[in-house]
């Protein structure tokens, strides 16, 4: 069986963004987040330090009953119309505008 080479396997509630903070950079303020996940920067292809970093605070992850093919991206962005729609469906929700 040939497997597609990425697929949504999850949906999840966005509830929140913020910038993030360093104790190193904002010594006055504390760390925004305690999760060893949360990176306050990183390093991009080819070397350059990203500091502008944000945390998207996410709630309530639900599986799809099955994986549904689909090509990813960075950052937020909007499935194709044929994979939201199928998404809708699966996870039991109406569209809104």
């Amino acid at each position: 069986m040939i497997r597609p080479l990425g697929a949504i396997i999850g949906v999840v509630d966005l509830v929140g963004v913020h910038a993030a903070q360093s104790v190193a950079r904002w010594p006055e303020q504390p760390a925004c987040c305690d999760s060893r996940w949360a990176e306050t920067s990183y390093a991009e292809h080819g070397g350059r330090t990203r500091r502008d970093v944000v945390h998207l605070v996410l709630e309530n992850p639900r599986p799809l009953p099955e994986p549904i093919p689909c090509k990813g991206r960075l950052g937020l962005w909007t499935p194709p119309a044929d994979v939201l729609a199928q998404l809708l469906a699966d996870a039991g929700w109406e569209r809104t505008e």
